[in-house]
């Protein structure tokens, strides 16, 4: 777990030297911190559901009903995160709290949209990551960052020299497909052990 964390907090770093890479990269690394804060405000709950689902498993809680409700957690993160990106709310945070000039507000809309499916996303990978630990199989969840932080080196790396786009949207993509497949290796680990343990 100590791994996972600090292989996560690699993201940032890499994320930055990929907006430095891509276009515009002075606005875009003045716009992605403050659309980052957003986002972190609303994946919060789902990232404390790992946690819920620890203690939980621990007491007798069925894996069904947890895992149905980290769907409706999922589902209501992720609506009140569209709802803010769509509405004028969003606009009023950028430009009102966040305090951002009205050269860079334009640039806030793509990145917002982007990564508007990581709330949902991240509760389930809270989900998975709660199972695991439960079952004091920690070791799948580390590799599954080191799939996230794998993917996100090469994606910052190579896609600037294929598209040229400004690089709060390069962050946008990229942080957002890094969460996806570590989901998928979290959900292939699953399967694989349900799988196996079928035959047993």
């Amino acid at each position: 777990l100590f791994l996972t964390s600090a292989v996560t907090f690699l993201a940032r770093p890499i994320l930055n030297f990929g907006i430095s890479r891509a276009a515009m990269p002075l606005e875009s690394l003045a716009v992605w911190p403050v659309v980052m804060s957003v986002l972190f405000m609303f994946r919060a709950l789902s990232l404390a559901y790992q946690e819920v689902v620890v203690a939980l498993l621990k007491q007798g809680a069925r894996k069904r009903r947890l895992a149905s409700f980290a769907g409706i957690l999922a589902s209501g993160v992720g609506a009140a995160y569209l709802l803010f990106a769509l509405t004028p709310g969003g606009t009023f945070w950028f430009d009102t709290i966040a305090g951002l000039s009205e050269e860079l507000l334009p640039l806030t809309f793509v990145p917002t949209l982007i990564v508007v499916s990581m709330p949902v996303v991240s509760a389930f990978i809270s989900w998975f990551r709660g199972l695991f630990i439960y079952r004091g199989e920690t070791g799948k969840i580390a590799k599954a960052v080191v799939v996230n932080t794998g993917s996100l080196l090469l994606m910052v790396f190579f896609l600037p020299r294929f598209f040229e786009i400004n690089g709060a949207i390069l962050a946008a993509a990229v942080y957002s497909l890094s969460l996806i497949f570590e989901l998928m290796f979290l959900i292939l680990a699953n399967t694989r052990r349900e799988a196996q343990k079928a035959e047993v």
